[in-house]
């Protein structure tokens, strides 16, 4: 997933590499420098598995959370600030060669604008939600 702003500069980046079972996050600090944060723990491997996750990430001052399936993995400490226009373009699904969207099967996506949804959220939803939907 790619945010940028309406003047198309990048913003955010989530990449899900599942070649190297890693989850990346890129932002634009205040001072314009591009910051990489690399989720790596063994934990994260069962998002790979073709199987439906929940993945859930949290921005907060000084902390970047990452959630598989309601659980806390891995955090990555950063004392860069920035900020995020979400007035501008989201891509949800690329090919990483080229920029070029692709067809993924998605369940649903939200964004939250309050960092603290990804510590409170449950997947108690998760189970009922997805029997329900793969029925249909």
């Amino acid at each position: 997933m790619t945010i940028s702003s309406i003047s198309s500069c990048f913003q955010i980046s989530v990449l899900l590499d599942g070649s190297k079972k890693v989850v990346e996050y890129m932002t634009k600090s205040a001072q314009g420098n591009i910051l990489h944060y690399t989720f790596k723990s063994r934990e994260i491997y069962p998002l790979f598995d073709r199987q439906w996750h929940k993945l859930g990430i949290s921005v907060q001052s000084g902390i970047i959370s990452l959630y598989l399936d309601c659980n806390l993995i891995e955090r990555k400490q950063t004392d860069e600030k920035f900020t995020i226009d979400f007035q501008g373009r989201t891509l949800i699904a690329s090919r990483a060669a080229d920029d070029k969207p692709v067809d993924i099967e998605l369940y649903r996506i939200t964004v939250y604008c309050n960092p603290k949804v990804a510590t409170e959220d449950t997947c108690c939803e998760i189970s009922a939600d997805l029997v329900s939907y793969l029925l249909n």
